[in-house]
């Protein structure tokens, strides 16, 4: 569309990959690719139905992004979102090899909650899955390497209690 060819060239730094998978009536995966603008306010680049969700699904459609970016003349995004899914982020890198790669924190908080949620309310209650995850959330707000470093080692006093849930999240 037009106007998101223009908020590319405006914005073209941030873009964040999501996709649904098989969520709609083709049962096929619905890549959504987003940009961010200068008030934080996400805006719709492109979206691709992909054949499938190997590495070369992906590829084939972030080399057609790149092509959008260099028809309208937008710099290369330097900076790429997406959830830990490994063939995207393999593509990710071939694509776009000179963009920093970052895990979205979304889709990071979804699956500690996911995958730790349930041990910790088991064993340590409601008390302990809070000082759990508000440690997390202190650890990936980091203001730099010196404090994360700190309150890592904070976090790796979990490991007594719960090593498969600081494993996970390692």
């Amino acid at each position: 569309h037009p106007d998101s060819l223009a908020y590319l060239q405006a914005y073209p730094d941030t873009l964040i990959l999501d996709c649904t998978y098989k969520t709609n009536k083709y049962n096929m995966p619905l890549l959504d690719l987003v940009g961010v603008d200068a008030c934080q306010q996400p805006f719709c680049i492109a979206f691709a139905f992909l054949s499938g969700e190997k590495e070369k699904d992906f590829s084939w459609a972030l080399e057609r992004l790149k092509s959008l970016y260099e028809t309208c003349g937008a710099r290369l995004p330097s900076v790429i979102l997406t959830d830990r899914c490994l063939a995207c982020i393999n593509a990710v890198a071939f694509i776009f090899p000179s963009s920093i790669l970052l895990l979205c924190l979304w889709h990071a908080n979804k699956a500690v909650v996911r995958n730790c949620q349930l041990a910790l309310h088991q064993s340590g209650g409601e008390e302990a899955w809070n000082t759990f995850f508000k440690t997390w959330h202190s650890l990936i707000q980091s203001p730099n390497e010196e404090i994360f470093q700190q309150r890592l080692q904070k976090f790796e006093d979990f490991r007594l209690d719960y090593p498969d849930e600081v494993d996970y999240i390692k």
